[in-house]
């Protein structure tokens, strides 16, 4: 369970740095996925 919120974390975040490299999104996703470790 775990790693599938790690690999759709990690979707999310190559995303929305696709879309706008320093957007809310990719902020927010990314203090997600390193609040984790």
């Amino acid at each position: 369970m775990d790693k599938l919120i790690e690999v759709s974390l990690l979707r999310i975040v190559k995303a929305a740095e696709l879309e706008l490299p320093f957007g809310p999104r990719a902020k927010m996703a990314t203090s997600v996925w390193l609040g984790k470790f």
